[in-house]
This record gives C-alpha cells, structure tokens and sequence, in this order.
C-alpha cells in the first residue's frame, strides 16, 4: 500500500513536471467563452525584440565597412561603434517611400553574408523595416561623417588624369606628382557642410582617381585648399594644408590668352548684371562687402563658364537683350548683350541655348547679388 503511495505520487510529480516544460516549449492556447461558442487561439512563440536582434548583432561583429552611393568601401572604427551605438539607435518605424540610398551599412560576422542597413536623407532601413526620428537622423549623420574623415586615408589611387575644365585640357600625373599629390589629400580636414558658394575658380581643375580599375572616383578643386568629392547629389568638403595649385600648375600650367578669347573674360575683377526683363531696367551688382576675394572670382568664373561653349552662328540682330553683362578686364569694360537662345560678344552673335539659366539662377542669391540703388 505504501509502495503503491509513493509510485502514484512519483507519476503526478512527474506529469507536472511533463506539463510545465511543455508549457515553456509549445504554444499556449487561450480559451474564451462568448455565450454558447468556444474560440481557441494559439499564440505564437515570442519573437526577438529590435534591441535583442542588434544585440547580437553587435556580439557577432567582426567588422563594419560603408559601401558609398559611388561604389567605394570605406572601414569604419568598430570599438567606437559599438560604445555609440550599443543601443539600438532607431526605433521609430514609418512608411518607406520610394528612396535612392545614399550608403549600405554592412555588419560583417565570421558568417560570409553581412547583415545591411541602408540609409538615406529620409531615414534607416533594417530588417525590411524603415525608421525616421531623431535616432536615425544621428545614426546616417555618424556615418555620413565618419565616412568622410576616413576617405583619403582609405582610397589608394595607382593612376590620377588632372582635368582643366576652363583650358579644355587633360593630362596624366606623373608617379612622383601622384605621390605628392595623395599625400596633400590624405591630410586634408574634412568640413562639416560646405562653402557659401560653391563655384570653382578658374582654371576649374579636376582630378580623376583610378582606384586600380574598381571605379573613378572625381575630386574638384574649387579653391587652393578646398575641395569637394561628390556622393551620389551629395558633395563632401575637404580643407587642404597646402595649395594644391603648385602640383597643378607644375603639370598643366595656366598660359595667357588673347583679348579675343573667352578665357579672357576669366581676368575681370568685377561684373555688373543689368536686367531687361522688367518694364523698368534694373542693375545688379556684386555683394563686395559681404563677399571674400575668392568668392567674387568664382561667381565671375562661373559666368564666364555660362558663355563657353557658345557657337559662333549668323542672326539677325534680336530685338532686345534679356541682360547685359558688364566684366571689368584690368582697366577695360568689356559689354556682353545676353539673348534667349546666345549672346553677342565683340559683335559676334554665339548660339547657345538656355543660356540665361545660370544667370537667373545667381541672380537669385540674394547673398551674391544685389539691385543697384
């Protein structure tokens, strides 16, 4: 009788014990009763929070990396990521638009296949969801950034072709100029934003950088020591130590031009615009007071280059001009009338459509131009 006690009371422990691990194994089932019907649901296993999912993530890391819109792999520091980011830096979901992303975040793991995240001006992809809020803004800002500071230190070019848009001239550096050159460029400070204006200053230098055949990657010189390396619509900034224009010139120097060429227009110091599209004329001149040197020279670069390209072609003379564009050249005034479709420079009449564009365009910076009392 005792044994047969204690072997029923072995059993009950047992189906319990059977029953609650069965209860941490399988799906619960809630039951209601509404009225005279049953219901049974069955609950699914609780999945993953977003936080436990980058945490291991984060466990699994061996290495982060940024694939740029323009195809270049840039490393990125991965113990201070992992101390900024430790915790799941966006989690407000929203509805994805149709975007073109700017960078893909790959989380390497000792597994082949990367886990992603995408990133554009709008926001943060991951795990096919799509975040916006503040966490996202400052997670594409730290890549944004980090990508930017480590770019020179990162690219290796094995061949660089310097463009001279305003001379229409290309030329291969030599090794011993590519090597001087990458140096200047490895040690340029990256600027958060970018110049009030951007126009490049004549000669409108271009590098060309062959990444050993993976992809061309193109650097414009805007000044001495400012540049800017484009990122899909985006552009990054760099502030060099030293000029730039002493390797340049050394490979393709600038030479003078007659008083019949349009690179000629490049010597103006000052420019006046008067425009015609309104009953009464008005005169705009150049912001010289709220303006630096250099960015006086390149907003008159910049017009000039409006003018290039322009064919020479046979016109009856047109009624009015849209604009009459007035360049100081040293102690000459050299008078521009501007059409709809080309302009006449030293009486000659240069087909060029859309040409008013770019003049429209800086017209209307108020922080270029203003309207002569």
């Amino acid at each position: 009788m005792a044994l047969s006690y204690w072997r029923m009371l072995f059993i009950s422990l047992l189906i319990i014990l059977i029953a609650g691990c069965s209860k941490e194994l399988q799906p619960e089932q809630h039951i209601t009763n509404k009225g005279n019907e049953h219901q049974t649901y069955t609950a699914t296993q609780t999945d993953p929070t977003p936080q436990e999912k980058w945490n291991t993530l984060l466990g699994d890391l061996k290495n982060i990396s940024v694939i740029t819109k323009e195809g270049t792999e840039i490393n990125l520091d991965k113990q201070e990521f992992l101390e900024k980011f430790h915790q799941l830096p966006f989690v407000e979901e929203a509805k994805e638009d149709q975007y073109a992303y700017d960078y893909m975040v790959l989380f390497w793991s000792q597994t082949d296949e990367p886990a992603v995240v995408s990133l554009t001006k709008q926001g943060v992809k991951w795990e096919n969801i799509f975040y916006r809020g503040d966490g996202a803004t400052k997670f594409s800002d730290y890549i944004e950034v980090n990508v930017a500071k480590e770019f020179f230190k990162q690219v290796n070019a094995n061949r660089i072709t310097v463009i001279s848009k305003d001379l229409d001239q290309t030329k291969q550096f030599s090794d011993q100029g590519i090597e001087e050159l990458f140096s200047m460029l490895q040690q340029a400070q990256y600027l958060k934003g970018g110049p009030r204006i951007p126009y490049p200053l004549f000669p409108y230098y271009v590098l060309e950088m062959d990444m050993a055949g993976k992809d061309i990657i193109q650097v414009e010189v805007l000044s001495p020591t400012l540049i800017s390396v484009g990122q899909g619509n985006e552009k990054m900034y760099y502030q060099t130590v030293d000029s730039l224009y002493t390797p340049l010139m050394t490979e393709m120097p600038i030479t003078n031009y007659s008083e019949h060429s349009f690179n000629h227009l490049f010597k103006a110091t000052a420019l006046q615009v008067h425009d015609y599209t309104r009953e009464i004329a008005q005169v705009y001149d150049l912001k010289l007071e709220e303006m630096t040197e250099l960015e006086v020279q390149s907003t008159i670069h910049q017009v000039v280059r409006t003018l290039k390209g322009g064919e020479r072609a046979v016109s009856s003379k047109p009624n009015s001009p849209v604009y009459k564009l007035v360049f100081a050249v040293e102690k000459e005034k050299i008078l521009i009338d501007v059409y709809e479709d080309g302009f006449i420079y030293q009486g000659q009449f240069y087909k060029k459509s859309n040409v008013i564009n770019g003049i429209n365009q800086m017209l209307g910076n108020e922080g270029i131009f203003q309207k002569k009392p």
